[in-house]
């Protein structure tokens, strides 16, 4: 459903990324692997247009809806809530600056609020949840307009066994939608457990990258 062609970018002397030749298929998750500054997070931000100043191409070979931003859900290593309104009061700002209105989007409010394992807190303020809830609920908030495409950065850095257990689940769930999943993470056992494909990147540069299994056995 994506294919990335020669990307390249550079912040004055330093190439964050070098010449990086990907593709993404449905129904599969992707980890994405590298020491801090190896250019993970520049290569996501490109995916999902934060960054769009870059050379090389990036196409959404599926892309069937009339923007191709809204067949992506990104959900950054910064959690990005208003923690003084409620789970509740989150999604529906979000849901509403996708498109989402009236029963829609109540409807896919408590369908990702049952995901993310907090029906029975919806009404809480966010200030009153755990680091491993507001994790979640990040999560949720990225996932309201069901999206194609899901970006992870670095999802449960700090967070309990119980909240990994969900985000691991609702990827299984997102990858038998026929959903692409990628997947940042330093945690290597993590990429052994949910993902697919592995792609190691460093310095810019992908060093390895291919089913989880074969790159194992090497």
């Amino acid at each position: 459903m994506l294919n990335l062609k020669s990307v390249k970018k550079q912040y004055e002397r330093n190439m964050a990324l070098n010449d990086i030749s990907l593709n993404f298929s449905r129904g599969k998750c992707y980890g994405l692997v590298g020491p801090n500054g190896a250019g993970k997070t520049t290569l996501l931000k490109i995916i999902s247009s934060i960054i769009q100043d870059f050379d090389g191409s990036l196409t959404f070979t599926e892309a069937s809806r009339a923007n191709s931003k809204e067949i992506i859900g990104y959900i950054p290593q910064e959690i990005c809530l208003e923690e003084t309104v409620t789970a509740w009061d989150n999604l529906s700002f979000f849901g509403k600056i996708y498109g989402l209105k009236g029963q829609t989007l109540k409807l896919r409010i408590n369908e990702v609020l049952n995901d993310i394992g907090l029906t029975d807190k919806a009404k809480h303020k966010v200030s009153a949840y755990s680091g491993g809830m507001k994790r979640r609920l990040n999560i949720g908030c990225a996932l309201l307009h069901t999206p194609d495409l899901i970006i992870m950065d670095e999802p449960t850095i700090g967070i309990d066994p119980q909240s990994r257990r969900y985000i691991f689940n609702m990827i299984e769930k997102l990858k038998e939608h026929g959903c692409a999943i990628i997947y940042a993470s330093h945690y290597m056992e993590e990429i052994e457990q949910i993902c697919d494909e592995a792609i190691f990147i460093d310095k810019g540069n992908i060093a390895e990258n291919g089913r989880v299994d074969v790159l194992l056995q090497k």
